[in-house]
């Protein structure tokens, strides 16, 4: 997975590590690149991936001993786990409607 930040935290590599159980790849950008609405964006990451293993997926990652913050179903049955660091960053996982 490859992730552009442009401070280091917590999520760059304990949750996402700990989520996916792969090294991730972060791309640092030069804070004088940034915008202060870039630099504000950057704070706080949000990222959502839609799988088709979700079930499969959260059970892997509760075997790492995280559980996810938030449970979601919408009303087309399409279902999100998220996930948080405690600087407020969070990973999000999709997932199609259970047939």
């Amino acid at each position: 997975m490859s992730i552009t930040e442009s401070r280091r935290s917590a999520f760059e590599g304990v949750l996402v590590e700990r989520l996916l159980a792969e090294p991730a790849t972060v791309h640092r950008l030069p804070v004088d690149a940034l915008s202060a609405t870039d630099v504000a964006a950057e704070l706080h990451s949000m990222h959502t991936l839609f799988v088709d293993d979700l079930e499969e997926r959260v059970r892997a990652i509760r075997g790492r001993g995280i559980e996810p913050a938030e449970r979601e179903t919408y009303s087309n049955g399409v279902r999100k786990m998220t996930y948080r660091d405690p600087d407020g960053n969070e990973i999000g996982f999709g997932g199609p409607p259970l047939k």
